[in-house]
C-alpha cells in the first residue's frame, strides 16, 4: 500500500530501557491472547504503553477506558485495503491533514508522512515528544495543529 517501510522497530529500540516499555513490549512481541474478550482487553492493556510516548496519569487513564472488541479487531485486520486505495486518496481534492506523533511506535512515523503524500493537497503536522494519540499526551499542540489546518480559507 505505502512503500515506505516502517521506521517503528527505530523508535522502539529508542525507547528500550523503560522498565514499564520494555514489559509491555514483551507482551506485545508474545501476541494477543485471543481467546475471548476479556484476555484481548487484558493483552491490549498490558500493551498499551507502547502507543504513548511516556507512560504518565492521562496516559494510562485514558489506556483503561473503554472495551476492544475482539470479533471487530479481527474482522479489522483480516481486511485489506483496496489495490486502488492510492489512486483513490489521489483523487481526493480536499486539503487534508494527517498527524503524526514522532514517537508512534505503532505506526512508526515514515508511513505517515508518506500516507499524507498520496492527497494531492495533504499536509502533515508533526506532534514532537508524542505517540500514537496527539489529542492525550500533546492536546495543546494537537488543538493547535488542527485549529491553524481549520482557520485556512478554502482553496478555489
Amino acid at each position: 500500500m505505502i512503500s515506505d517501510p516502517s521506521d517503528a522497530a527505530k523508535l522502539i529500540d529508542a525507547r528500550r530501557g523503560d522498565p514499564a516499555f520494555d514489559t509491555a513490549l514483551q507482551a506485545f512481541e508474545a501476541g494477543p491472547d485471543v481467546s475471548d474478550d476479556d484476555a484481548f482487553n487484558a493483552w491490549n492493556r498490558a500493551t498499551a504503553p507502547i502507543g504513548y510516548r511516556k507512560w504518565d496519569v492521562a496516559e494510562q487513564r485514558h489506556a483503561e477506558i473503554g472495551r476492544w472488541d475482539l470479533a471487530a479487531a479481527q474482522d479489522y485486520f483480516r481486511v485489506q485495503p483496496p489495490a486502488d486505495l492510492p489512486s483513490r486518496l489521489g483523487a481526493v481534492t480536499a486539503p487534508t491533514l494527517v498527524i503524526a506523533g514522532d514517537s508512534d511506535c505503532l505506526t512508526g512515523f515514515a508511513p505517515v508522512i508518506a500516507l499524507a503524500d498520496l492527497f494531492p493537497h495533504g499536509e502533515v503536522a508533526v506532534i514532537e515528544e508524542c505517540g500514537h494519540y496527539p489529542w492525550i499526551e500533546q492536546p495543546a499542540e494537537f488543538r493547535r495543529a488542527v485549529d491553524e489546518f481549520l482557520a485556512r480559507p478554502p482553496r478555489t
